[in-house]
């Protein structure tokens, strides 16, 4: 595509961020500005093959952009910023499927877009000049340095000219009384953002080298001086090793199921206890194993082990370690599912849900590394994908809006920490308006149960803290843009008007 079209679309989407970012708080703009990067993005490369990890990180931009204007959560902004970083690198190698990678060339191209931007590197107009910022640099940037050097020499040695040159600086300070220094700086961060999509150029060397890398592993040959009834010698005691090793382990890991079978699946009983070290006890052991397992398993199939005849066995073993993790993972979740049963819904234990399910698709991908011999790039690469992707799809629900209603619907069956629902977004204030004249209900229920139940809170009732911020929404609310606006907010206001009516 033209040089000069790349350009004006820069501009466009510079001026789109200027009127979308000034002086505006965060909302419905990040889903526009977002959007309209990854459409932009997207028709650039209309023409040019893409892979796995571009139509991922496009479409969890665009999704991601919804969620920031259908609700506005703050994970979701994180997210939106994450994929759109992932993107623009994603843009400079759209063949690898690897987020690191992506990631690497988006860091590469911060500066090198903007220069991009300036000199217009290929397909520039034949016979006209291209710009170079380190020959402006060259040509006026010290020379301008010299004389400002010189000038301040002069001032100092003679009162009149130091008169003269004041009365110059203070008509040119009158100008900067009609330009807006803030919005020059949105617009040039507007503009700085752009580049990093519209003027990345694909890296056709490093999809090359990338692409070239094998999937699969490749037996290496042994040297003659090593065989031993055709066998490498080093090779047979790792063997050995690795049997004797991952038999253990797997020894030792059947004797935890079995204790968390009895304990976490048939055996809990809840009579008033605190399940968060029950959880995070659980997690930690479960990152440990996962850990230790896949290094294990990458520092001895790293080679010709995976070649050895013999090796069925120890794979089989391998397979066996590696569903004992996977059931290891599935008591973690059941610990998860307790603590929510009798305390709820928070933004850690869907975290840990998240965390759970990149684990299990992990632990898909460890097993097929070793059944079909694959190459360690190919893991890493889809373990990077999956990581990103599980981590960004966190972001699309509207979470604070799920667990208000949840906690406050099994108020009869868990812990309903009201200091905790208080501090909700809000447009999660309608839901607690509505279940006000139900406090009273909730208490009995809480207090039959044996849970530390207060709905005060800093010293006021829980009814004059929403009281409060239920007034300072609808007072500040009306005074926004719409550039701050979201959907789930705008539905929250007409609300409270309505129960505010009644």
């Amino acid at each position: 595509m033209h040089p000069r079209i790349r350009f004006s679309i820069s501009v466009i989407l510079a001026v789109l961020f200027l009127w979308l970012f000034y002086r505006q708080s965060p909302g419905l703009n990040y889903g526009v500005f977002g959007f309209a990067v990854a459409v932009a993005t997207f028709w650039l490369r209309r023409n040019e093959p893409r892979g796995l990890l571009y139509w991922c990180s496009t479409g969890l931009v665009m999704g991601l952009s919804f969620a920031v204007a259908w609700h506005g959560e703050t994970w979701s902004f994180v997210m939106l910023g994450l994929s759109a970083f992932v993107l623009s690198g994603s843009a400079i190698v759209p063949l690898v499927p690897d987020v690191f990678a992506s990631m690497k060339e988006a860091f590469a191209n911060l500066f090198l877009a903007q220069q991009n931007f300036f000199s217009m590197r290929k397909g520039s107009v034949p016979g006209k000049r291209r710009f170079s910022v380190t020959r402006a640099l060259m040509i006026y940037g010290i020379p301008f340095l010299i004389i400002l050097l010189f000038l301040t020499f002069y001032r100092g040695s003679n009162p009149l000219f130091d008169g003269w040159i004041r009365t110059v600086l203070d008509k040119l300070g009158n100008l900067t009384d009609y330009l807006n220094l803030t919005a020059i700086l949105v617009f040039l961060l507007g503009l700085f953002i752009s580049n990093l999509y519209i003027q990345s150029l694909p890296d056709e060397n490093a999809m090359k080298i990338w692409l070239q890398k094998p999937v699969n592993m490749v037996r290496k040959p042994f040297r003659r001086r090593y065989r031993r009834e055709g066998l490498h010698r080093n090779l047979l005691v790792e063997y050995k090793a690795a049997m004797f090793l991952i038999v253990s382990l797997n020894v030792l890991l059947l004797l935890l199921n079995i204790s968390d079978f009895k304990l976490v699946w048939l055996g809990f009983t809840w009579s008033g206890q605190l399940l968060k070290s029950f959880v995070h006890e659980g997690t930690w052991y479960l990152i440990a194993s996962i850990l230790i397992a896949a290094g294990t398993i990458l520092f001895y199939f790293r080679g010709n082990l995976n070649f050895l005849a013999r090796a069925e066995g120890l794979k089989w073993m391998v397979y066996l370690w590696l569903f004992q993790n996977f059931f290891l993972a599935c008591s973690v979740a059941v610990r998860n599912y307790r603590y929510i049963e009798h305390y709820g819904l928070a933004y850690r234990r869907i975290g840990v849900i998240f965390f759970l399910l990149a684990i299990l698709l992990g632990l898909i991908w460890v097993f097929l590394k070793v059944h079909r011999k694959e190459a360690l790039q190919t893991l890493v690469s889809r373990l990077s994908v999956t990581g990103f992707a599980v981590l960004a799809v966190s972001g699309l629900p509207d979470w604070s809006g799920i667990i208000t209603s949840y906690n406050l619907e099994h108020y009869k069956k868990s812990y309903v920490h009201m200091e905790f629902l208080a501090e909700m977004p809000d447009h999660v204030l309608p839901v607690l308006k509505k279940w006000e004249p139900m406090l009273g209900q909730i208490r009995i229920e809480q207090e039959q149960r044996k849970f530390r139940f207060s709905d005060t809170i800093n010293g006021k009732t829980f009814s004059a803290v929403l009281q409060e911020r239920i007034d300072r929404f609808r007072r500040d609310w009306p005074k926004k843009h719409w550039q701050e606006w979201s959907l789930e907010d705008s539905r929250a206001w007409w609300e409270l008007q309505t129960l505010s009516e009644k």
